[in-house]
């Protein structure tokens, strides 16, 4: 006799045990922190371009770039600490924790958006490269590329009756490539901060001459990419000025052709001091 297995017993099959090996690990605390560190670089910079402060570091031409990598960068950091807030109330019930002491790092940043550091001034003349001394390297230390126009070089004619307004680089480059006679009596005004001596101060050899501090200068610095690569710009002010480093100042006059072989001197007219330009760097 065949003994047939009890209907009711169950059969034998091997069944497919899901096993439980815990909830997919999410971002750890290191990373949290990373995060945090990238959550406030990204705020930091969007910070300085909402107040316009960005410029003091990086010319505008960048920054439409560097808004679109703030962006990225507070994005992808906001997901990691949702990720990691998500996975641990998933695992746990509790709410993801990052040690209070990481959060100190957020001292400096704000620190930085509160008080961020002023433009380049008088202070760094002493340490930047100097439109002077390019203009003497290009000529051969001789000050001036030419008397006469330079082949390829065209400036637009200045106003005989009006004021002309120029920066201190167009200035530069009519004097060290242009004809001096098309400078001549004609009025210039240009803006820029006032500086005593120092490094933008020059004899008429085109060597500096940083003894000389009665020598009072109006400079603007021009950059390229930020702040590292700048070139200040500077003219000596024909007897002097009783302002304070620093200041800026219109200066409406005339450049005195006659005065130096090697830089800029302008007779001003007028001097009147003024607010900073929105955009300090040329």
């Amino acid at each position: 006799m065949i003994n047939h297995p009890d209907r009711n017993d169950h059969h034998d099959h091997v069944h497919d045990t899901p096993v439980d090996h815990g909830p997919v690990a999410g971002p750890g605390f290191s990373a949290q922190i990373i995060a945090v560190l990238w959550l406030l670089t990204g705020v930091l910079v969007l910070a300085l371009l909402a107040t316009g402060r960005l410029a003091t570091y990086i010319r505008t031409f960048w920054h439409p770039m560097t808004l679109t990598v703030a962006l990225l960068v507070t994005g992808l950091a906001l997901s990691v600490l949702w990720f990691g807030a998500r996975h641990e109330n998933r695992a746990g019930g509790e709410k993801a924790k990052v040690s209070p002491i990481a959060w100190l790092v957020f001292v400096p940043f704000l620190l930085v958006v509160i008080g961020s550091p002023s433009p380049l001034g008088a202070a760094m003349l002493d340490n930047t490269a100097s439109g002077t001394e390019r203009d003497a390297a290009l000529a051969g230390g001789a000050g001036r590329a030419a008397t006469a126009p330079r082949s390829g070089v065209n400036f637009d004619p200045l106003s005989d009756t009006g004021i002309n307004e120029l920066n201190l680089d167009d200035l530069h480059n009519r004097y060290s490539y242009g004809d001096l006679e098309d400078l001549a009596g004609k009025k210039i005004k240009v803006i820029g901060f006032i500086s005593h001596g120092g490094a933008a101060s020059f004899d008429d050899s085109g060597e500096h001459s940083a003894g000389d501090g009665g020598k009072v200068m109006v400079n603007r610095y021009k950059i390229f990419c930020c702040a590292a690569d700048a070139v200040a710009y500077s003219a000596t002010l024909a007897g002097g000025s009783d302002l304070p480093d620093d200041t800026w100042v219109e200066v409406v006059g005339t450049v005195d052709v006659d005065a130096s072989d090697s830089h800029l001197v302008l007779t001003p007219e007028s001097i009147t001091a003024t607010n900073e330009p929105r955009i300090p760097y040329l």
